[in-house]
């Protein structure tokens, strides 16, 4: 697959984020994780629910996965996580542009009560 030079600079960034989400999640007790856009393939002890507008990040995720134990933890949802519906969680991570921070932390705030939400 050929990507853009954004995409491939975002593929890069990805990879870096993926050790610092794997570290998070080491310090947590949750079980079920959602993922606002495809950092935790490594996350192996987790059922996570993944969120991804790009098609082609979902399909390189799934190439990456493909054969592993994560192939049968992962479940990616291609669309928007602010028009899907959110499935049961304990841990929502996401690395989010500037503008979409606000409406998916409103969203939680919904979800869950201000003391369940914190900020890493």
């Amino acid at each position: 697959m050929l990507l853009t030079k954004k995409e491939s600079i975002l593929r890069d960034q990805y990879e870096e984020l993926s050790i610092a989400y794997f570290v998070l999640l080491l310090k947590s007790s949750s079980q079920h994780l959602f993922d606002t856009g495809l950092k935790c393939e490594n996350s192996k002890s987790y059922l996570v629910i993944s969120c991804e507008v790009n098609p082609q990040m979902v399909a390189e995720l799934e190439k990456r996965v493909q054969d592993t134990l994560m192939q049968s933890k992962l479940d990616i949802k291609i669309g928007d996580a602010l028009k899907r519906d959110l499935p049961y969680f304990d841990l929502c991570v996401a690395n989010l542009q500037y503008q979409l921070s606000s409406p998916i932390v409103f969203r939680l705030q919904h979800a869950f009560n201000k003391e369940g939400i914190h900020f890493a």
